[in-house]
Order: structure tokens, then sequence, then C-alpha cells
């Protein structure tokens, strides 16, 4: 996926992301929280901005919440 000047992302945008990834890569919360990170932000938590970031972080927690984790 390529973004450019995207602006901050929501928490449900990568909701959204979460369950794309589980559902083709066929992986957990925690293998898609690895793949997104290094697709999304390539290792640096600010390239997208800290809020995004934060968003990122609380779209995995509701995944792990959630009944998506299993």
């Amino acid at each position: 996926m390529f973004i450019k000047n995207a602006g901050t992302l929501s928490q449900k945008y990568f909701c959204s992301y979460f369950k794309l990834t589980m559902n083709t890569q066929h992986c957990t919360v925690e293998e898609a929280k690895d793949i997104i990170f290094n697709r999304f932000f390539e290792g640096n938590v600010n390239k997208l901005g800290k809020k995004s970031f934060q968003n990122f972080k609380a779209a995995y927690d509701q995944m792990k919440a959630d009944k998506w984790s299993s």
C-alpha cells in the first residue's frame, strides 16, 4: 500500500488493516502487528507522526482484546 501525505491514520483504519493482513497472510495478531509496523513505519515510530503511531498501538490492543487474536 502506498501512502503519501496521508495525514493521520485512524485507529479504525488500522483495525481494518489488521483484519485484512490476518486474513490474507493467514497470521496471528502478533504477526500482523510486525507486518504492519514494518510496512507503514519501517522501524521508525515517528515516520507517520505520533498520533498515527498511537492509533496503530490502540488498534493492536483492540484486536488483541477482540476475538481476532485466536
